[in-house]
């Protein structure tokens, strides 16, 4: 795919001019305007056509040059910027290059033969920042995961909780609500890794609805910041981290930390985050993620950035369970291609767009060179890692998971299990789904995920399990998650351990 270049300007003739004289060597789009632009790129992003070079005027009505070109770099980091304008001056330049972050500044006139050099260059350089981002994306993937397993093993709950999320996330991308981006489903993957670093008595109060001193109250709040605290030496996270260190701040200005930032200067993935966390808890509570769940968090609109608010209500909002008896399977992460850096297939899509079509060797140099570049930046990442894996290991084997807390209908669920067994005859569980005993198997359905995820973590450990009809034939908090797919038609059978 030829790389494409985006001129701004808002002389038309100027842009009719450039079209004639440079349209045959380049695959040109021409915007009239600051805003206009700013729609050409966030539509560009959105159809996984991002601009490799965009070429800006300084002086124009609304929005100037640097203001449209920090916009723009906001909303795609690795296009290069260039500046054609007829303003001179000192002042402007360094402003460009500081604040537009503008790789070179052309003035009025301009050879067409000097412009066509820069852009040449900048579409070599837009090929090195791609290189070296798929580069550290790709070793990125593997740090991410660890720390999502070492989640899982400590906390199946919390990693049900995480699961939940990344799971809303994969169904807001794959409808259209929100452009597919690997940094806002890092965020979802990891936006409960703080909850680690909790003690274990206070996470079992925190879950069974005690009252909490405000010693306790301020250690609950401050898990986000041990989050970011930890993401933040990871290369390429850092606007993950601060995602994270903000999911619990309201859109109206309250919450952790006191000191944040309101409104719209919250991050967009922090807003996203403290809808779909405070969501997911609701519909823990609810069952599903129906009207009764959105209507807990309109009962506290002013937390929530509307405009968000309603679309993920648009997408997540199912009918009762009255009238759809089953939730379909959320996407599997292997359908999420294009969000998870590393991924082969996101590689695959992207591809075309990464090299150069009039020059293949000049790309496998810029590549190579990103390799070399990245080097060093592996070794201290893969150290973080391990050093964050035998801390968080040597605190997981000495915690006493039997001790965690089980809410009150999961406890019951797991009483009506033993009973059957003993030859008690029931209609129906808890939950309302069946309950039944056969040749020494019980088989209970209609289980909410996270009462699935609470329900298998100890099952598993007394008997055969199977969730959703897969054997559970090693326990872990990853493969728990994973097979209670369901928000809530789960089913559990299970033969228990016969006398020693």
């Amino acid at each position: 795919m030829e790389d494409r270049i985006l001129i701004i300007d808002d002389d038309r003739l100027l842009l009719l001019g450039l079209q004639r004289q440079l349209g045959e060597k380049f695959d040109l789009t021409l915007a009239e305007g600051g805003k206009s632009a700013v729609a050409e790129v966030l539509a560009a992003q959105e159809k996984n056509r991002p601009f490799a070079v965009v070429i800006c005027d300084m002086r124009m009505p609304d929005m100037d040059g640097i203001q449209t070109l920090r916009r723009i770099h906001d909303i795609a980091p690795e296009t290069t910027l260039l500046m054609l304008t007829g303003n001179t001056d000192q002042k402007t330049a360094i402003d460009a290059i500081n604040e537009g972050h503008v790789h070179r500044f052309f003035t009025k006139p301009c050879p067409v033969e000097v412009l066509e050099g820069g852009i040449n260059e900048a579409r070599v350089k837009y090929h090195q920042v791609v290189a070296e981002r798929d580069l550290l994306e790709r070793t990125l993937a593997g740090s991410v995961k660890v720390l999502v397993d070492l989640l899982a093993a400590n906390d199946p709950v919390t990693a049900d909780q995480a699961t939940r999320i990344r799971d809303y996330v994969g169904r807001l991308s794959d409808e259209g609500t929100f452009p597919r981006r690997w940094q806002l489903k890092v965020s979802a993957s990891l936006a409960l890794v703080g909850q680690m670093a909790l003690p274990t008595e206070l996470l079992k109060k925190k879950r069974g609805g005690l009252p909490l001193t405000g010693d306790e109250q301020a250690a609950v709040a401050r898990a986000p910041e041990l989050a970011r605290n930890l993401i933040a030496n990871i290369p390429r996270l850092g606007k993950v981290a601060e995602s994270i260190y903000l999911q619990d701040r309201g859109f109206d200005g309250s919450g952790f930390p006191e000191d944040g930032p309101t409104g719209e200067d919250i991050p967009m993935d922090a807003r996203i985050l403290k809808i779909l966390k405070d969501l997911g808890e609701a519909a823990t509570q609810t069952g599903t993620t129906d009207a009764r769940a959105f209507n807990r968090l309109q009962d506290q609109a002013a937390q929530y950035d509307p405009a968000l608010l309603s679309k993920i209500r648009a997408c997540l909002q199912v009918p009762s369970r009255n009238d759809v008896p089953d939730e379909p399977p959320l996407p599997a992460e292997s359908k999420e291609p294009d969000v998870a850096p590393g991924d082969d297939d996101a590689n695959t899509a992207a591809a075309p767009a990464r090299r150069p079509p009039s020059s293949e060797k000049r790309h496998g140099l810029a590549k190579r060179g990103a390799e070399e570049r990245s080097g060093r930046t592996a070794v201290v990442l893969l150290s973080i890692v391990l050093v964050a894996g035998i801390v968080m290991a040597k605190w997981y084997f000495g915690r006493d998971h039997e001790t965690d807390s089980i809410p009150a209908q999961t406890g019951v669920l797991l009483d009506q299990m033993d009973a059957v067994v003993k030859g008690t005859a029931m209609a129906s569980n808890v939950f309302g789904g069946t309950i039944v005993f056969k040749n020494g198997n019980v088989e209970v359905g209609g289980i909410p995920r996270a009462a699935c995820v609470q329900a298998s973590w100890l099952l598993g450990r007394k008997g055969v399990l199977a969730i959703n009809g897969v054997l559970a034939q090693r326990l872990t908090g990853t493969f728990i998650a994973k097979s209670c797919r369901s928000v809530d038609a789960n089913t559990l059978s299970w033969t228990p351990e016969g006398p020693e």
